[in-house]
């Protein structure tokens, strides 16, 4: 069942983005990659609800963990056959092309099998409840919807920064994630919009 759900997410994504590639955006939502949002989202409701979660045994989680391993370990050799073959990391991003359906299949399968084992952990090592927690878990889906902002925020501040990129991600990856947080606490605190985030 896990098996043909990620065959058919990546399926109908890559199917998408012959229509809507994920370099093209629409008021700043990069729309080829919501096939896995949505997918995602309603997964995670469904699962919450039948218990699926509880269910997921350790053998699972570790063999879709070591099948997203794999899909990640390729990545190199596609990428170097798509330079051989003298196209731009755009042919992966959408199309009738054997990159863009690789690539399409390929996220699925990276998605489920570290989502899986993040839940197995999580679930057997650290299933305990603090205030911190609490306030993360409350404030997650949230921080989820307006990080892209806090991240074109930050992005703009050092956008004429020398230090180089894997520098710079270092520097913003914590105060990004704490400002998301902070701000997705203080919109909660809004009227009504607690009862839809």
């Amino acid at each position: 069942q896990v098996l043909l759900f990620t065959l058919g997410m990546g399926l109908f994504t890559f199917l998408f983005r012959l229509i809507w590639p994920t370099y093209q955006s629409l008021f700043g939502l990069k729309l080829g990659f919501f096939p896995l949002y949505v997918a995602f989202f309603s997964f995670g409701v469904l699962a919450r609800r039948n218990g699926w979660f509880e269910n997921l045994t350790t053998q699972q989680a570790n063999r879709w963990f070591y099948m997203a391993l794999v899909a990640l370990a390729t990545t190199p050799v596609f990428l170097i056959l798509n330079g051989i073959q003298g196209h731009s990391a755009y042919t992966f991003m959408g199309g009738l092309t054997w990159q863009a359906f690789i690539y399409a299949m390929w996220e699925p399968f990276l998605c489920v099998g570290i989502n899986m084992k993040l839940i197995a952990l999580y679930r057997e090592r650290y299933n305990f409840t603090n205030a911190f927690n609490q306030y993360m878990a409350r404030n997650a889906f949230t921080a989820y919807i307006i990080h892209v902002y806090c991240i074109v925020f930050a992005i703009m501040i050092i956008y004429n920064s020398t230090l180089g990129a894997i520098p710079e991600i270092i520097l913003l990856c914590i105060p990004v994630t704490i400002v998301c947080f902070l701000c997705a606490g203080v919109i909660r605190r809004l009227p009504y919009f607690d009862r839809v985030l």
